[in-house]
């Protein structure tokens, strides 16, 4: 190991068994090592370490797996339940043709009535603050 004299750090360089392998930055090297070679770890990854890191992933590709298909199921389930809106419903009666040419206003309680305009007292005033007294002073 030796000292670099720009960093006053040992310099870590990663050799590959095929050079086919190579290339540019560090992105197909497990992340565990890519921080030793940072120098974000003081200490290179175990082989245990790299085979727990590789069954952790494996099962979080797994259960991600069973999440989706478990969301289609849902949605499956979801788009047979929901009524079809072209279907006429068995309890629900066809009202005759004359009545159904006629558009219902819909009920609406106390509310305004948005194209009237408003009344003239809703008009903004001016306003002056008052100046605080202090207090102790």
């Amino acid at each position: 190991m030796h000292l670099s004299p720009a960093l006053r750090r040992p310099r870590r360089t990663v050799k590959y068994a095929n050079p086919d392998h190579m290339f540019p930055g560090t992105a197909g090297l497990p992340i565990q090592w890519n921080s030793w070679l940072s120098f974000t770890r003081t200490d290179p990854p175990t082989l245990e370490e790299l085979q727990a890191d590789v069954q952790r992933m494996n099962m979080v590709k797994a259960n991600a797996l069973l999440i989706a298909e478990r969301d289609r199921a849902e949605q499956a389930q979801q788009q047979l339940q929901a009524p079809n809106p072209q279907a006429p419903d068995v309890a629900e009666e066809i009202a005759p043709p004359e009545q159904t040419t006629q558009l219902q206003e819909p009920e609406t309680k106390g509310a305004p009535d948005p194209w009237v305009p408003p009344p003239a007292s809703d008009q903004p005033e001016s306003w002056t603050p008052r100046a605080s007294v202090r207090r102790g002073a």
